[in-house]
This record gives structure tokens, sequence and C-alpha cells, in this order.
């Protein structure tokens, strides 16, 4: 999976054509409802509809020729969603109902043009800026939305930052500009509190088709335990998926620390691998070498978690490996000479093979 800004169309075409990205995500959109009580029908009685519009800074008409281009060109089981947020993005509105947000955008040019969403909202520079804060209703109108995408026959994929679902910390809020005391980098203020989890409770995480974790996220745990501790990319990964497999692929989350939640208490939040995918940085993370607040995990790292995983074989659950691996962004495609997704593609997609000492298995793991 690769995000695309829209200021690269070749990229994208090389990313997928040359390194094997299946899954695009352009970024971003903003459904913008307005509702509207002076509607009329064709007999000039008042409907109350909602009308409103699609802001975004995105070439919709070229995305859609270079679509038709790569599918005419053999690459029609390739995926392109759109996501909706971003740092500094917008969350939804309180004004606008779920039912109003899907009304727009199935009258959308969106709608006929990707074939689902990706869910980023996160936070803002400004640490005062009421985006900082996941209300209630933004988070049910996330899940109602994502409801109405997939009985409809779209996809819904999220992308939260590490601290946004964190498999290793049970605790629970909607701010998303604290602190936390780990004795290192205490001062950084843009952490999230598992806010991402509340979508994947019960029946919420069935709208769900891919959730990819941004271990990119400013010092991050993962950030943390390679530059800080000292653990090697590649056994932090493999620890990762491994530890949380072990967990029966669910972690526990104190819903009842947020007073708006209190009987909700603690609940096992559940997420299958064949949903998990693992996000990366690209090139631009060895834009400053000495800069610890973000990670740059090569191609051969995750090469070598992945076929250790895949030695483990399969447990009751079945296989142990995620899904794939996400990356922002296709624009920085081949910046300091990094191209992962095709260094990822080579063993992915490319049906590399590995002995777990009782026969082969095939890595390649393509989208349905």
């Amino acid at each position: 999976m690769g995000y695309a800004t829209g200021r690269d169309y070749d990229r994208v075409v090389d990313a997928v054509i040359l390194d094997g990205v299946n899954v695009v995500i352009w970024s971003f959109i903003e459904v913008v409802a307005m509702k509207s009580d002076s509607d009329e029908d064709e007999n000039g009685n008042s409907t109350g509809g909602v009308v409103g519009y699609v802001n975004t800074n995105l070439n919709l008409s070229r995305i859609a020729s270079l679509i038709r281009d790569l599918d005419a060109s053999g690459h029609s089981d390739v995926i392109h969603l759109t996501s909706i947020g971003g740092w500094n993005g917008p969350h939804l509105s309180s004004n606008q109902s779920a039912n109003d947000w899907y009304a727009i955008w199935t009258a959308s040019d969106a709608s006929r043009i990707f074939h689902g969403i990706d869910w980023d909202l996160e936070g803002n520079d400004d640490r005062s800026n009421p985006n900082n804060y996941f209300t209630l209703d933004c988070l049910d109108a996330m899940i109602n939305i994502s409801r109405l995408m997939k009985e409809n026959g779209y996809f819904v994929t999220m992308a939260p930052p590490q601290s946004y679902l964190n498999f290793d910390d049970p605790s629970f809020g909607r701010y998303v500009n604290i602190t936390k005391e780990r004795g290192w980098h205490d001062e950084f203020g843009y952490f999230g509190n598992n806010a991402y989890a509340y979508l994947l409770l019960g029946e919420s995480g069935s709208y769900v088709d891919l959730v990819s974790i941004q271990l990119y996220e400013s010092y991050s745990n993962a950030a943390m335990s390679i530059h800080h501790d000292g653990t090697r990319p590649s056994d932090y990964l493999y620890s990762l998926v491994r530890d949380f497999v072990s967990a029966d692929m669910s972690f526990t989350v104190n819903f009842g620390m947020d007073p708006e939640m209190s009987s909700v208490g603690s609940r096992r939040v559940k997420l299958d691998t064949n949903k998990l995918v693992i996000g990366l940085a690209n090139g631009w993370a060895l834009d400053t070498p000495d800069d610890d607040r973000t990670i740059y995990i090569s191609g051969d790292d995750c090469r070598n978690a992945y076929l250790r995983l895949m030695e483990g074989g399969q447990n009751k659950h079945g296989d142990i490996t995620p899904r794939g691996f996400m990356f922002w962004t296709i624009d920085e495609r081949g910046k300091n000479g990094v191209y992962l997704a095709r260094d990822i593609g080579k063993f992915l997609l490319g049906g590399e093979r590995v002995s777990n000492g009782g026969g082969q298995h095939d890595t390649a793991k393509l989208p349905s």
C-alpha cells in the first residue's frame, strides 16, 4: 500500500507497474455536508435534503484517467482508495451525520473513481486546535460511515499512528496532544491514547478491511525501541507481530478511563493478522540521519522479519504473518536511493519461497 498526493503521477504508475504496489491511497479529501430545509421535490414540497461537496486538492479527473490507463494495461486488480484527514486535516463535523456524509459521497465523482476510503484523522500542530480531540460524535460517525461503505461494496481501511492503536498500552483517551513519560523525548506533546481502538470495538471491527499501523509516527514506540533501546529493526517487526499473535491477536483497552465511557470498562480489542498492515517511511526518513524523530526500516529488514514469522508456520489462527506493508509516500519513490515498495515486492509479491523445515510456503499475499 502506498500513499499518493497527486504531485507526481508518473511515480504512481511506476510504483504499480515496476514495484508491485497494489493498493494506492490518494490523499486527501473532505466530505462537507450542509443541511438544507429548503430543498424541494418536483411538486414544490420540501424534502429536507442534504447538500454538500467534496473538498480536495486532488485532480479527480486526472486520477480517473490514470486508473483507466492502469486498468487497460493489465492492472485492473489495483485498489484505489482516498484518504480522509491527515495531519492538520479536519475531523468530522458534529453537525454532519453519517447518512449526510454518505449522501454527499454517493453524489460525488469521488464515489465513482475510488474503491473506498482510508481513515487517517490525526492531530494538529496547534495544540489548542479542537482537532487534537476526537469527539464521540466523530468516532461514532466514522463507524457508521464505515458500515454504510461496507454495505454498499466499498473498501474501508485506517492508518492510525502507533500511539493511536498501541498493542502495549491499555490506556484510553480521545486527546491526541498528550505527552508520555517514557524516559525518552518526554517533551513531545502529540501522542494519542488508543482513540482508534474504539473503531475496532465489537462489531465495528468487521467494517474495516485493513489497519495500517504508522510505525513512523514521531517518537513512536517503534522509534524508541530502535533508536533508544538499540533493537534491530527486523527484530522489532518480528516481535511486534509474534507477541500480538501470542496474545490471541487482541489487546486490552480500558475505555472506562474516559468519563463518557465509564460503562464500557475494559474490553479486549480484536485485530486479525489478515487485516494487519505495517506502516513504514520510505526515503524521506533518511533526510537527516542523526534525527531520531522517526525510523527508516529497510526492505531487507521487512523481509527478514516476514520470513522469520513465516518459518513459525501456522498456529490455531492460521498464518501469523501480517497482511502486508504500507508506506508514505509514493511521491518520494527513489529519494535517497530508496525503492521500498520494490524491495518489499521482491518477497511479498514475487513468490519468494522459504523452507520451514516441513515444506515450503509461498510468500505472495495478493489482496482479493
